[in-house]
């Protein structure tokens, strides 16, 4: 009887090893089926962002930036001296000329001309600043002041009424335009040459009417020369044409940049042009949002002893090549999920490898 006794303890005590190892493994076995996701988080914080539409252009001469040379009175080209493109000075002769005896004013009427034209050059100069004028209005006032001016004081210098004249240059710069070859007749007015001063240059993008109306006058823009190894410059929109060009179906921004002496006339260049800035608004990576159909959302890290994934739905606001803005759904200092969100699903444990940057 002793003995059977002992030999029941023992079972019991087998039975109860048995049960706790199938518990354990059982317990195991659980563990190892809770789906967990490697992923890389960040904070979300406050920064400014800025929209952009990426558009392309040619460099050329600003308003004030071009003189044109002209010729008072009717004459013949006798001789070129410059070749397109020649960087001149001040002074340095472009073109010979003779002219007609018959062709000159008398100083009493070259001095009336002088003062119309220094009128004119004044009042369009206003209207400009009214927005009532456009570029080439003043562009064309500017270069009859000093037409008008250089024919009242040629009247007056020996030898310039008749026989040979020498045309020179009226800026350092570079010659842009040379309509004439030797042998021509030259009407009174008629433009002989365009010399632009190279840090003059602006930048005329081509646009699309939709996005004309998004653009503003003083709005950051990039500029960057599509020439190997080119710089990118930055500017500002100085006016915004938003008339449709018939040929093209665009419109077109003009823009100022600093550091344009680096442009060539009638270089291509490609440009982002700002359309909104939003300062101080909260931002992810475009990494961290996900799309179901059209409604985004993102993984924020639900904090524990494990932590886990919660899909939160948000509102987007403004993007750029690295980021968008949420305008609802999140607050700052929350943690998400900004790699890994692939394979992720509403509460889903994580193993979080490291931080990114936000």
């Amino acid at each position: 009887m002793r003995h059977t006794r002992v030999a029941f303890g023992f079972a019991v005590l087998a039975a109860l090893a048995l049960l706790c190892a199938c518990s354990r493994n059982s317990d195991a076995e659980n563990e190892t089926i809770v789906p967990e996701a490697q992923v890389r988080i960040a904070i979300v914080e406050a920064r400014s962002i800025s929209e952009h539409i990426s558009v392309v252009g040619l460099a050329e001469p600003s308003a004030d930036g071009a003189r044109d040379v002209t010729v008072p009175y009717e004459a013949k080209v006798q001789a070129v001296l410059v070749t397109l493109g020649e960087h001149v000075v001040k002074g340095r002769p472009l073109l010979r000329l003779i002219a007609s005896p018959a062709a000159h004013p008398s100083p009493s009427q070259a001095a009336r001309e002088a003062d119309q034209a220094a009128a004119e050059l004044a009042r369009t100069r206003r209207l400009q600043s009214e927005g009532l004028a456009t570029r080439g209005e003043l562009r064309a006032a500017v270069n009859a002041d000093a037409a008008a001016r250089e024919q009242l004081q040629g009247v007056g210098a020996t030898g310039a009424a008749f026989g040979n004249i020498i045309v020179a240059s009226p800026i350092d710069g570079i010659v842009d335009q040379l309509p004439l070859k030797s042998g021509t007749v030259v009407a009174v007015g008629s433009m002989l040459a365009r010399i632009t001063r190279p840090d003059s240059m602006i930048v005329r993008f081509g646009i699309e009417p939709g996005d004309a109306r998004r653009l503003a006058v003083g709005a950051e823009a990039n500029v960057t020369p599509l020439a190997a190894m080119s710089a990118t410059l930055r500017g500002r929109i100085e006016a915004i044409d938003n008339r449709v060009d018939p040929d093209t179906r665009l419109a077109y921004a003009l823009v100022s940049v600093s550091g344009a002496s680096h442009l060539l006339s009638g270089e291509s260049v490609r440009g982002a042009l700002t359309t909104a800035t939003h300062l101080g608004a909260l931002t992810v990576p475009r990494s961290a949002v996900r799309f179901d159909g059209d409604r985004p959302a993102v993984f924020v890290v639900r904090p524990g002893k494990r932590p886990t994934a919660q899909r939160v739905p948000v509102v987007l606001g403004l993007s750029d090549d690295a980021y968008v803005e949420i305008t609802s759904g999140l607050t700052s200092g929350q943690q998400l999920v900004v790699e890994g969100t692939d394979e992720l699903d509403d509460g889903m444990a994580l193993r979080v490898l490291g931080n990114t940057a936000p």
